[in-house]
C-alpha cells in the first residue's frame, strides 16, 4: 500500500458471508499520498589537491512510491554557493575535480574539509537532504616569480655595485604559508660585463643562497661598462624550484670626471714684455 504514489488509487473488493448464508460485497478504495524520498547513506570522499583523476560517485535515494522521480541539487551549506570542483547531475551521479583553483592555497600535507549539501526532490515536491563530506589533502605548488629583475625594469649607475635583497627575486607561492627558502643563481652574465660575488668572492654556478644571506650577493660591473646584464635564477619554497627565470638589469652610463695631464711652463726675460710658452 505504501507504494501508492500521490493521486494513485487501489481498490479491493471482499465477499462477506453472514451466518445465514447471505453474501455481500465489501469494496474499499485507498487513495495514495506522496511519501518523502530518503537519501541513502553517503560515503565520505577523499581527494588529493591537483590529482588528475576526478573522483566519481553516485547518490541514491529510496522512495516507497512506485515510479516516483528523483532530482538532485547541491550547494555549500554555509554559503549556499556552488562547491568548487564539484558537479552533481540531476540523476545523482557526481564528480569531484581536485585540480580546481579553489584548492591551490593548500600547502603540502594540509587538509580542508568541504561539506556538500545534497537535496533530492521527488515528482510531488517532497525533499530530503544529506551532507556529502569531501576531504582534500594539499600538495606542493611550484613557486613563481614576479619581479623587476624578471621584467627588465631594474637599473643601476655605471661603476656602481648592485646589492640584492629577497624582494628583488619576486617570490610568489599559491600555497598558504609557504615562504622563500633560497634562490639559485643558474647562469652568469658575460665576463666583460662584470662578475657576481658572494660575501666578497667571485661565485661559481649553480649557487644556492639562503633567504637570510641574499644581502651578501652582489654584482660588480666591469669598469666603465654600461648596457644590459642578464643572468639566470630560480626561487625555491623549501620543496620545489620555480621554473628558470632570466634576471635583467641595465647599467646606465654616467659622465666621467675630466682629468688634466701634462705640465705647463711659463718663462719671462727681465725688462721685457711678458711672454708665455706652454709645453
Amino acid at each position: 500500500i505504501n507504494s501508492l504514489g500521490d493521486g494513485d488509487t487501489f481498490t479491493e473488493t471482499l465477499t462477506v458471508q453472514t451466518k445465514d448464508g447471505t453474501t455481500h460485497q465489501l469494496t474499499s478504495t485507498i487513495h495514495g499520498t506522496n511519501d518523502q524520498p530518503v537519501i541513502d547513506a553517503t560515503s565520505a570522499v577523499t581527494a588529493i589537491e591537483g590529482g588528475h583523476t576526478a573522483h566519481k560517485g553516485q547518490i541514491t535515494t529510496t522512495d516507497v512510491d512506485t515510479g516516483d522521480s528523483a532530482t538532485y541539487t547541491a550547494i555549500t551549506p554555509t554559503t549556499g554557493q556552488h562547491v568548487p570542483g564539484f558537479t552533481l547531475n540531476a540523476d545523482g551521479s557526481y564528480e569531484f575535480d581536485a585540480t580546481d583553483a579553489g584548492y591551490d592555497h593548500l600547502a603540502l600535507g594540509k587538509t580542508e574539509q568541504v561539506s556538500v549539501s545534497v537535496t533530492v526532490t521527488d515528482g510531488a515536491g517532497a525533499t530530503d537532504q544529506k551532507d556529502l563530506i569531501i576531504t582534500i589533502t594539499g600538495t606542493n605548488d611550484r613557486p613563481t616569480v614576479v619581479s623587476s629583475l624578471a621584467q627588465h625594469i631594474h637599473s643601476i649607475d655605471e661603476d656602481t655595485t648592485q646589492h640584492f635583497s629577497a624582494k628583488d627575486f619576486g617570490f610568489i607561492d599559491k600555497d598558504h604559508g609557504d615562504q622563500l627558502d633560497h634562490i639559485t643563481i643558474t647562469a652568469l652574465p658575460d665576463a666583460f660585463k662584470g662578475q657576481f660575488e658572494y660575501d666578497g668572492h667571485p661565485i661559481t654556478i649553480p649557487l644556492d643562497v639562503l633567504t637570510a644571506d641574499i644581502s651578501k650577493l652582489t654584482f660588480v660591473p666591469a669598469q666603465d661598462y654600461n648596457g644590459g646584464v642578464q643572468f639566470g635564477f630560480t626561487v625555491n619554497d623549501g620543496h620545489t624550484d620555480s621554473f628558470p627565470k632570466i634576471g635583467n638589469f641595465e647599467i646606465i652610463p654616467v659622465d666621467d670626471i675630466s682629468t688634466v695631464s701634462g705640465t705647463d711652463t711659463l718663462s719671462m726675460t727681465e725688462g721685457s714684455a711678458a711672454n708665455t710658452h706652454a709645453d
